[in-house]
C-alpha cells in the first residue's frame, strides 16, 4: 500500500525453532505461548527504538501460534499475540477447539488477533467479530511497564538505555562502554 514505508518499520517472521531463537537471543521455552508473543513484541519494540525516526511513536507485535496443518498435532492448537508500547504491554491468547475449523480458519483467528493488537497500540477502535465458539475464550493480560530505573536500582535490571526522546527500557543490548575520566587541569578538547 502506497506510504506503508512510513508506518511499518521492519517485519520478520521468524518461523523455525533457529531462526525465533535468533530473533529472541535464546532458545524460547515453548515457541507458542504468551510469553513467547511477549518476548516477540519486546524484541519488534527494541528493534523498532533503533529504526525510527526521532521522536516517531512506536510499538512492537508479535504472535506465537500452534494451529492447524499437514499433519495431526498432538497439543492444543492456539494462537498468542502480545503488543509492546513505551508504556505497557497487552497480550491476548486462545486455546482453538481442535477440528472446528481448516487451516484458513484458524489463520483467521490468528490475523483477527494481530489486527486486534495493532488497533489497541495505535490507539484506534478496534470493532472485528473473533467468531470464536463458546468453548473458546479469550485471555488478555495488560500491564504497566514498571519503571525501568527503579528496576535498575533494585537489581532487577542488568542496563537501561535512555532514548532522545525520554523513553527508557530495561535490558537494552550493550553495545559499548563508557570509560570515566578525571581530567586535571581541563585543557583544550576537553
Amino acid at each position: 500500500v502506497a506510504g506503508a514505508s512510513r508506518t511499518l518499520l521492519e517485519a520478520q517472521i521468524p518461523y523455525s525453532k533457529r531462526s525465533l531463537s535468533r530473533y529472541l537471543g535464546s532458545e524460547p521455552v515453548q515457541a507458542a505461548s504468551a510469553a513467547t508473543a511477549m518476548e516477540m513484541a519486546r524484541a519488534a519494540f527494541v528493534g523498532a527504538l533503533r529504526l525510527r525516526d526521532a521522536g516517531a511513536p512506536i510499538f512492537g507485535v508479535g504472535c506465537a501460534a500452534s494451529i492447524a496443518t499437514d499433519r495431526p498435532k498432538r497439543g492444543d492448537h492456539s494462537c498468542h499475540v502480545a503488543a509492546w508500547t513505551p508504556t505497557y504491554r497487552v497480550s491476548y491468547s486462545v486455546t482453538l477447539v481442535k477440528g472446528l475449523r481448516d487451516r484458513a480458519g484458524e489463520e483467521g483467528v490468528a490475523s483477527t488477533l494481530v489486527l486486534r493488537a495493532l488497533a489497541e497500540a495505535s490507539e484506534v477502535d478496534f470493532d472485528l467479530p473473533m467468531w470464536l465458539d463458546e468453548r473458546e475464550k479469550l485471555l488478555i493480560d495488560r500491564a504497566a511497564h514498571p519503571d525501568p530505573i527503579r528496576a535498575l536500582l533494585a537489581g532487577e535490571a542488568e542496563a537501561v538505555g535512555v532514548y532522545p526522546d525520554g523513553i527508557a527500557v530495561s535490558g537494552p543490548e550493550v553495545t559499548g562502554g563508557v570509560l570515566a575520566g578525571s581530567f586535571n587541569p581541563v585543557h583544550e578538547g576537553h
